[in-house]
């Protein structure tokens, strides 16, 4: 990211290995050996790795686990999303349409039907410019798809 425009001010993170052994005791974070994680360390920015996603502990207070389903990375795969990058309402209508397909319809999610009546608005710093770092991308249904 050389060269780029960084919108958001971090702070180092305080999050170490004890505290996320912790929340792996608690039942809300898998064990190490089942989906890999790593606490920050010194780094201030979060710098993920290859095949990392970056997970606030905030997010696993809330009930959001990693990996999350299968459907659920298939839509941020898609629209080459992280979760960071998608506030608490995208996630919702994210599970809503799982649900909707899942429990109403019974039927496995589509991600073909779910770009049909979901599109994603980027929230961007200038015109042209990049997402904003956090939550900069909103998943929305689509007002004109009955």
């Amino acid at each position: 990211m050389s060269g780029a425009t960084v919108f958001c001010d971090w702070i180092q993170s305080g999050v170490t290995e004890d505290l996320l052994l912790g929340y792996v005791q608690m039942g809300v974070l898998p064990a190490k050996d089942v989906t890999h994680w790593r606490a920050p360390g010194s780094e201030k920015r979060p710098r993920p790795q290859d095949g990392e996603i970056v997970i606030f502990t905030d997010h696993l207070h809330r009930g959001f686990s990693p990996p999350g389903s299968k459907f659920f990375r298939d839509v941020l795969h898609f629209f080459n999303l992280h979760p960071q990058d998608i506030g608490p309402n995208s996630v919702t209508n994210i599970c809503q349409f799982q649900v909707l397909s899942e429990v109403y319809l019974q039927e496995e999610p589509s991600l073909d039907v779910f770009r049909d009546y979901h599109y994603i608005n980027r929230q961007r710093e200038k015109a042209g410019g990049l997402s904003l770092e956090l939550g900069g991308v909103t998943i929305q249904r689509r007002r004109d798809v009955p």
